[in-house]
């Protein structure tokens, strides 16, 4: 099966400028919806592993899913020291995680840039059967909409000026479950970033310029413009808001 690697050249970066989870989330998953230290996770797009290793420091068994090779990299670097998981270099619509295996699914923000007629059947064959409660989650972290930065327009502009197209590019943004069958859950943070996490966070997009490109170094120059108009002591505050989406695998939509 053809895979589409949405974010090419973008492991380095995704693995600097992409924050980490807040611990609230973890307190929520354990506490709250009842996730054991024996559950088995299938982390589906793992990226660089930031969300997994934390599933993994709480002794659950985890396979990572990773398509890019360049992220695959970095996540066997990163996990290596954990025994209780198991990395699979493949796309989420073919995971080859054994059958009726799965506790709990975990997207991030990659199911967007899922195939759903492909995904939602391998879901449900990889799934424990034996349950019908909470099994999987879709996570979004992203800006927290309710906070308007102070940069947030220039910043808006550069990446208007600069954004490249790219034919992969094309995520499904409507809602992952059926109408009332699934919890929200949010969580509020605030980070504080350097030059180099804002840069990568920036250059960790799939739209945004790659070393490849040749306006790659003006867009450098442009966001490091616009950090040093805008930063305190050399750092910049982001407000972001993590958006959890929690059901059950029978009721995804296509």
């Amino acid at each position: 099966m053809e895979i589409k690697n949405t974010h090419a050249n973008k492991a380095e970066s995704y693995d600097i400028g992409r924050p980490s989870y807040p611990q609230a989330f973890f307190d929520y998953v354990y506490d709250e919806l009842g996730l054991t230290q024996n559950a088995i996770i299938a982390d589906v797009g793992a990226g660089t592993g930031k969300i997994t290793k934390s599933f993994l420091e709480r002794g659950s068994s985890v396979f990572a899913v990773e398509p890019d090779p360049d992220m695959m990299k970095i996540l066997k670097k990163k996990l290596t020291p954990y025994t209780h998981c198991t990395l699979i270099e493949n796309a989420a619509e073919n995971t080859e995680i054994p059958p009726n295996s799965i506790d709990f699914i975990f997207c991030g923000n990659a199911y967007n840039w899922f195939d759903r007629n492909r995904v939602i059947p391998e879901f449900k064959r990889i799934i424990k059967n034996d349950t019908r409660r909470t099994n999987i989650m879709v996570a979004t972290l992203g800006p927290d909409h309710d906070v308007r930065e102070v940069y947030a327009d220039a910043f808006l502009e550069i990446n208007k000026k600069f954004i490249k197209p790219n034919p992969n590019r094309k995520p499904n943004i409507s809602p992952p479950f059926k109408s009332d069958t699934f919890v929200t859950k949010t969580f509020p943070c605030v980070i504080s970033e350097s030059f180099n996490q804002f840069l990568h966070g920036a250059l960790s997009a799939s739209h945004t310029p790659t070393p490849q490109d040749r306006c790659f170094d003006e867009y450098c120059e442009s966001v490091k413009r616009l950090f040093e108009k805008y930063s305190d002591h050399g750092t910049i505050e982001a407000h972001l808001k993590l958006w959890c989406i929690t059901g059950n695998v029978e009721n995804l939509v296509y």
